[in-house]
C-alpha cells in the first residue's frame, strides 16, 4: 500500500510505514512502525498520521481495534491478489489519499501497455523455486503471484497440480521437467548462486538445468502486483524471450 500511495502523488504526506514497505527510497528511509501483522498503535499513534491506510493483512486484531477506538480514520484494503488486486489497490490509495485522478490515470496506462505487451510465442514450461538456503527449497503452484505472473506472461506453471507452495522434491522436479527456471534474487542468493541452485537434488536433470536456463528477477517486482507490475512483467516476458 506505501509504494501505491507513492505512486499516486501521495508519497509526501505518508508519515510512517510498515518494515515490508521498501520501495520507492523514500519508504525506505521513512520510520518504521514494525511489521504489519505486528503493529503497535502505540509508535503509529505517535506519528499523528490523520488517517491510517493499509491492507487486511495488517494486525494483530487487537491493535486494529485500539487504533480505530483513537479516533483516527482506518481503512483496510481487502487485497484479492493478481492484477485486479494491483489495480485496486492504486484505487483504493487515491481515493483515500484525495488522488483519485492520479490513481486513475495510472491503472490506464498500466492496462495499456499490458495489453501491448507481445507474449512469447511458444509456450515455455517455466518452474519458480523459493528459497531461504539450500535447506529450505520450495516450488510455486496455483494461486500464488509467481503462478499469475508467469501465466501473464504467456507461458506455463510446471508445478500447476497443487495450490501454494510445497518443498522441492526430485522426483517432481524431474516429472515436471520445466524448460526455465524462474527464481528471485535474493532466493538464487542464498543458495550460493547458479552454482549452488544446480546442486539441488533434481534441478540438473531437467531441461532447464542441462541448458543452464535461468530467469532471475527482483523479489518485490516480480511478486509485489504493485504499481509496477506492468514493468515486471514486461521483463519478466524479455527474460523469457531470452532464455529460450
Amino acid at each position: 500500500m506505501t509504494e501505491a500511495l507513492f505512486a499516486v502523488g501521495a508519497g509526501d504526506r505518508v508519515v510512517g510505514s510498515d518494515t515490508s514497505s521498501v520501495y520507492p527510497q523514500a519508504a525506505r528511509n521513512m520510520p518504521k512502525v514494525g511489521y504489519q501483522r505486528k503493529l503497535s498503535a502505540e509508535g503509529i499513534l505517535s506519528l499523528k498520521p490523520d488517517i491510517i491506510i493499509g491492507t487486511h493483512e495488517a494486525g494483530p486484531p487487537e491493535v486494529i481495534a485500539q487504533l480505530k477506538a483513537s479516533g483516527v480514520p482506518v481503512v483496510l484494503y481487502e487485497d484479492k491478489g493478481g492484477l485486479e488486486g494491483a489495480y485496486g489497490k492504486i484505487l483504493f490509495a487515491g481515493k483515500h489519499s484525495g488522488n483519485e485522478d492520479a490513481a486513475q490515470s495510472l491503472v490506464q496506462q498500466m492496462k495499456s501497455h499490458i495489453q501491448g505487451l507481445k507474449r512469447p510465442d511458444f509456450n515455455a514450461k517455466v518452474l519458480f523455486i523459493y528459497a531461504r538456503g539450500p535447506g529450505m527449497v520450495q516450488v510455486s503452484g496455483k494461486g500464488t503471484p509467481a503462478h499469475d505472473m508467469i501465466e501473464l506472461a504467456g507461458a506455463q506453471n510446471a508445478m500447476n497440480s497443487f495450490q501454494g507452495f510445497r518443498p522441492l522434491t526430485a522426483e517432481a522436479l524431474v516429472a515436471a521437467n520445466p524448460d526455465i527456471i524462474l527464481i528471485p534474487s535474493r532466493a538464487l542468493q542464498s543458495m550460493g548462486g547458479e552454482s549452488g541452485l544446480l546442486k539441488v537434488p533434481g534441478v540438473a536433470l531437467t531441461d532447464a538445468g542441462k541448458n543452464r536456463k535461468l530467469v532471475v528477477m527482483d523479489d518485490l517486482l516480480l511478486l509485489g502486483f504493485s504499481a509496477r507490475t506492468h514493468i515486471a512483467l514486461e521483463e519478466l516476458i524479455q527474460k523469457l524471450n531470452r532464455a529460450r
